[in-house]
């Protein structure tokens, strides 16, 4: 509250911090069209930023007739019921994610399954909604999976949740090593 400042080191866990979590739903949702719930969290995270109606509209507003379909299918058959600003938005992440799906399946020499995921996060405009402190962690997050996730299939098993379990946020780069406190 002073201004006074301090430097926070190995205090909180990665998975709690909300570049991650926004990390790993966009991971979930490129590796499993189905996984309605990271394809909503991406639909909601700042680099497209719907409002809560969006997404309930786009769902199906509770109808149990669109609960089988994916996110993609839905986006094409209700997204001109979105408000104005919730199909901009939808517009222009979707044609983002289709595009990287596509890449990531149509080259024969496709990129690392972590710089796959980077380059869509990069090309979504997740650095441009995230503080240097947490490009740090997001970079941290890269790290852990080019380390363990050649197959890309590694981040939906209980051990990678483990090893990220074990991962700390990095401490603000703004504050010296020499702070007080």
């Amino acid at each position: 509250e002073r201004g006074i400042p301090f430097r926070a080191v190995e205090i909180e866990h990665l998975s709690e911090r909300q570049e991650l979590l926004d990390l790993r739903a966009l991971t979930h949702a490129l590796l499993h069209p189905m996984n309605r719930i990271a394809w909503l969290s991406v639909l909601r995270a700042p680099w497209c930023g719907l409002t809560l109606s969006d997404p309930h509209l786009l769902t199906g507003s509770d109808d149990p007739a669109f609960r089988n379909r994916s996110i993609l299918e839905l986006i094409e058959l209700r997204g001109p019921l979105l408000s104005d600003d919730g199909r901009q938005r939808l517009a222009r992440t979707t044609e983002i994610l289709r595009h990287a799906l596509d890449l990531r399946w149509r080259q024969s020499e496709s990129p690392s399954f972590a710089s796959w995921i980077e380059r869509t996060w990069r090309t979504l405009g997740g650095p441009a909604c995230i503080a240097a402190a947490s490009s740090e962690n997001a970079q941290v997050f890269f790290s852990l999976l080019d380390a363990v996730t050649a197959d890309g299939l590694t981040p939906s098993t209980a051990s990678f949740d483990a090893e990220f379990d074990r991962l700390f946020a990095q401490p603000d780069p703004a504050v010296s090593e020499r702070a007080g406190i």
